[in-house]
């Protein structure tokens, strides 16, 4: 009986563990949160450019940030858009230093609006994959750019 005790409270005190390990990387996770959309143009369009930071669009750019080029027209809503070969993904720290690649992964707007002025909001979730880690999280656009 004293050995089924002990083994049920290691068994309590390592899900704990593990339910606080998966709490703390949600939370880091979710640092990208706000996004900016702009339009991808001459040689880098047709398509858009999502830009996700950790603080609402402030006119200028802002770092750290994603940045997830989708060439996918129209932009899909509620499906997985791929990040590879078509759609890239980057993660940028600092104006000073280069942009890194991500792997794979995928983004789903759960709503998509270009920026025409209706009420309706773009937000959804991301998973990018570089090789040792993962950058997953949800988001919503506060800012548009135009499109020509």
């Amino acid at each position: 009986m004293r050995i089924v005790k002990t083994i049920g409270l290691c068994l309590i005190s390592v899900a704990v563990s593990l339910f606080a390990n998966d709490a703390k990387q949600s939370a880091d996770s979710n640092s990208y949160s706000r996004g900016s959309l702009i339009c991808l143009q001459g040689s880098g369009g047709p398509g858009v450019r999502l830009l996700l930071t950790r603080k609402k669009c402030e006119g200028g750019p802002s770092y750290p940030r994603l940045e997830i080029d989708i060439r996918e027209k129209p932009v899909p809503v509620r499906e997985s858009i791929v990040i590879g070969p078509e759609n890239g993904a980057f993660e940028c720290l600092d104006s000073k230093e280069s942009c890194k690649q991500f792997l794979s992964g995928e983004l789903v707007f759960d709503h998509f609006e270009s920026g025409s002025g209706n009420a309706e909001i773009t937000d959804g979730y991301y998973e990018l994959r570089f090789r040792t880690r993962t950058e997953r999280g949800h988001f919503e656009v506060d800012c548009y750019g135009t499109c020509g």
